[in-house]
């Protein structure tokens, strides 16, 4: 979804999960909300999850932290600026089991964008945020 992908490894010990991750997103603009440019980003992250109720079922919370290499474009010119962020935050979510090994989780963090800068191509400024929301569906399948 959003010409975007990601791939996760978790480790779990009783209630608790580390998840490492890969992501790419070509961000939409009305998402976005700076008209006339184009942002797409990649990067990797990390997150400490613990369960509430059980252990790799149910809700959840955690910390996040991550590093994106994000490309800002301005439209219809060939001017582009590419710029590192360093993101730290909170999320929280559900996990259901599926199967026995099959499970889904949705979740939504909520982080601060360490060095959010704006960005200004052909005189005009693309409004870096300082925060993102993100929510997000995972498939996964929990080896045993």
């Amino acid at each position: 979804m959003f010409e975007g992908h990601s791939l996760h490894v978790g480790f779990g010990r009783g209630r608790f999960r580390v998840d490492l991750g890969a992501f790419a997103m070509r961000v939409p603009h009305a998402l976005d909300g700076n008209e006339g440019f184009t942002r797409s980003f990649n990067g990797f992250g990390a997150k400490l999850q613990y369960f509430l109720f059980d252990e790799a079922r149910g809700g959840f919370v955690g910390l996040d932290a991550g590093v994106a290499s994000s490309l800002i474009e301005r439209d219809g010119t060939e001017m582009a600026s590419n710029t590192t962020q360093f993101t730290a935050g909170a999320n929280v979510g559900w996990r259901w089991r599926i199967t026995n090994q099959l499970y889904a989780s949705t979740w939504i963090s909520v982080d601060r964008n360490v060095n959010a800068r704006d960005v200004v191509l052909d005189s005009s400024t693309y409004k870096a945020s300082r925060w993102t929301v993100f929510p997000a569906i995972h498939l996964g399948y929990r080896f045993q």
